[in-house]
């Protein structure tokens, strides 16, 4: 749900305008909000992963920024399913200080990379990526159209 609201939003509210703007039926302007949804949870769910995987230079931001901030991301709650009870006591640790000090960064990146958080949620951000990429075929082939085809490859490989 913060997923959705958080970007998902944002990314069908800018695909169903133009779709409105154009004069496009009420079924295309919906199906461009439904591909702008569907890439917006992937885009947001990659981030996600970048949070616990991706370098402080390339973020522009501390790395595991979002449980500090209180935030339990998807990769961290997939592998908090499996966990036992001390690494759910880390994982609280981390959210009720809001710094890593009675618990180290890498210890919380361990525990997502030994419950496969982060390749759980890959698949998820993979998954929505196909939806949006399947819809998109309702479209006729256009410039408009390869260039809404290569938002995907961005967003699965930011970062990389």
């Amino acid at each position: 749900d913060v997923v959705k609201r958080k970007t998902a939003f944002l990314f069908s509210g800018c695909m169903r305008l133009p779709g409105i703007a154009s004069g496009s039926d009420p079924k295309a302007a919906n199906c461009l909000a439904a591909i702008g949804m569907n890439m917006g949870m992937a885009f947001q769910l990659v981030d996600d992963l970048l949070d616990l995987t991706a370098t402080q230079q390339t973020l522009g931001k501390p790395v595991a920024s979002d449980l500090k901030e209180g935030k339990l991301t998807l990769p961290v709650a997939l592998a908090l399913a499996g966990a036992d009870p001390e690494a759910l006591s880390m994982v609280r640790s981390v959210l009720s200080e809001r710094e890593f000090r009675s618990v180290e960064s890498r210890q919380i990146l361990a525990l997502v990379e030994k419950h496969d958080g982060i390749g759980q949620t890959r698949a998820i951000a993979e998954e929505y990526i196909r939806t949006a990429t399947t819809a998109l075929r309702m479209f006729p082939p256009s410039p408009y159209r390869d260039a809404i085809a290569a938002i995907p490859d961005f967003i699965l490989n930011r970062g990389a």
